[in-house]
């Protein structure tokens, strides 16, 4: 009796494990596809010569941060503690700049930072199996109760949407 409760949680094991492969597989897929939309953003941005130097600075942090698990467990840590928000309250601080600069900047290279950052995001959550999948469900839920709530903004809605349930255009390709 003992020996088929073994045989039963081995197979029930090894079935975990062959899901969880799976799942992590599709993930890296995944990640491949947002690695290749920010980069290819990304030099579009830096070939332009109308994107400031500080945005093309924080286009390449952003690519060298690109395959970090801390960052994740960082920003995390970051967002509980309240240290996010104080980022953008007491200007002028270097988020503030960056948004400044974002904003002189001509609408076409908006879009494209927009999504250089949304790709780089999305990129990011697949790092950690745990921290990132919680990460895209905050995003999911927000994108959809924004969206069912009729809520146009200023485009960014509509761009994580597009991001996030639509196949990659190759755009920037």
């Amino acid at each position: 009796m003992i020996d088929i409760v073994i045989a039963l949680a081995a197979l029930a094991t090894l079935a975990v494990v062959g899901w969880l492969a799976k799942v992590r597989t599709r993930q890296m897929q995944k990640r491949v596809v947002h690695r290749q939309e920010f980069f290819a953003a990304a030099y579009h941005l830096i070939d332009d010569p109308r994107t400031p130097a500080e945005i093309i600075g924080l286009i390449r942090e952003f690519s060298a941060v690109l395959d970090s698990r801390r960052l994740l467990w960082r920003f995390l840590f970051d967002l509980v503690s309240g240290r996010l928000r104080s980022l953008f309250i007491d200007p002028p601080t270097a988020a503030q700049r960056v948004f400044d600069q974002l904003q002189a900047m001509p609408r076409p290279l908006q879009d494209v930072f927009a999504t250089a950052a949304v790709n780089f995001a999305l990129a990011m959550t697949y790092n950690n199996v745990l921290i990132g999948t919680l990460i895209r469900r905050v995003i999911f839920v927000a994108v959809t109760r924004s969206s069912r709530s009729g809520h146009t903004g200023d485009g960014t809605t509509a761009l994580v949407t597009d991001v996030l349930y639509h196949a990659p255009r190759g755009q920037f390709a």
